[in-house]
């Protein structure tokens, strides 16, 4: 057990112990700057409560499960990390269960989570607009503290924390067009109605329709998955059936990258011939040969935003009634894979 007392974190706090101790579990009564100056100081202090008598005590498993859909995206593995360290401040152990895109999977790790009576669930959800699953009519019922992180289902829109994909969108889409571009492809989802793709391409529309530019429904490209390989293998194809285009937009900064690599097989280069962009911002940035225009998620925030929001519905003070929903906004980067268009 930690040797650093909760008289400790109040002194360096400047606030009571009883403060210290709301903020430890979960109350709402606690002022947001003062929840974030002890939260800060107890992490400085490297303060551990003994999860197993704060669980005694609370009547808890002291244990947060997460769903996600794909461990290899390092934009997901970032996530993970975030969303243990800030679970972490708040004394609270994250199980991790991957459901590889795969919907049946989804369920029984929920399910699993529910049986062992975990105190609250995180859900990174699959590219669908919904899961049928009985499981989260269960949900509902028994009340469970869940959040979904990234995207939602349907029927779930309150219960989540994402960036403004439309307004990032926008931002990127409206950047290239002010550069000269008029015929940008973007690689969304086949299915163009959830969450992560109807955004996007609402806020690749709005550029196009605020600058009176027309758009090629031909220009919008659903996509069977948005790995790295399906991004290779349909840029690949599209640019052997197809004229040119301008640029190229990915949902992720994971698909760019296969895009990249099928541009400059066919012998095009970038951005001379073909600017790209991304989506997300994630750490190999630091380490391309040519860095990649994109738009930045800041994932700090979403994962602190995230865990707070679904210790805030743990709380059995909170509402149930009360609708949450947490946009962050997005911010444009810009790299060495865009150019601007002389005409």
């Amino acid at each position: 057990m930690s040797s650093i007392t909760l008289k400790d974190i109040a002194r360096k706090a400047g606030v009571s112990e009883a403060t210290v101790s709301l903020v430890l579990n979960n109350k709402t009564v606690v002022n947001v700057r003062t929840r974030e100056r002890v939260l800060k100081c107890i992490e400085e202090m490297n303060y551990r409560p003994n999860p197993l008598a704060r669980g005694l005590a609370l009547r808890r498993s002291m244990t947060v499960g997460l769903v996600c859909p794909d461990s290899e995206n390092p934009y997901y593995g970032k996530l993970m990390k975030l969303l243990g360290h800030y679970c972490n401040r708040y004394g609270y152990s994250l199980v991790l269960g991957v459901s590889n895109n795969d919907p049946e999977m989804e369920t029984r790790i929920i399910e699993n989570f529910v049986d062992k009576k975990y105190d609250g669930i995180i859900i990174l959800p699959l590219n669908l607009k919904t899961n049928n699953s009985p499981v989260f009519q269960e949900i509902r019922d028994k009340k469970i503290p869940i959040v979904f992180g990234t995207s939602y289902y349907t029927g779930f829109k309150e219960d989540c924390v994402l960036t403004d994909y439309a307004g990032g969108s926008y931002l990127l889409t409206d950047y290239l067009l002010g550069q000269g571009h008029r015929e940008l492809w973007y690689f969304v989802t086949d299915d163009k109605e959830i969450p992560v793709s109807k955004e996007r391409i609402a806020g690749y529309r709005r550029a196009y329709e605020e600058r009176s530019l027309p758009v090629q429904e031909e220009w919008i490209v659903g996509c069977d998955s948005i790995s790295v390989e399906y991004g290779y293998e349909r840029a690949k194809q599209l640019l052997q059936e197809k004229t040119c285009p301008d640029g190229i937009l990915a949902i992720n900064d994971y698909m760019a990258y296969g895009i990249k690599k099928a541009i400059q097989e066919l012998g095009y280069r970038i951005p001379e011939d073909i600017s790209l962009a991304g989506y997300d911002d994630v750490f190999y940035q630091m380490i391309a040969e040519q860095p990649l225009t994109t738009v930045h998620q800041d994932m700090e925030k979403m994962a602190e935003n995230t865990v707070l929001l679904l210790m805030t519905k743990m709380n059995k003070d909170f509402d149930p009634g009360k609708k949450i929903e947490k946009i962050i906004s997005p911010s444009l980067v810009v790299r060495s894979t865009t150019k601007k268009v002389i005409r």
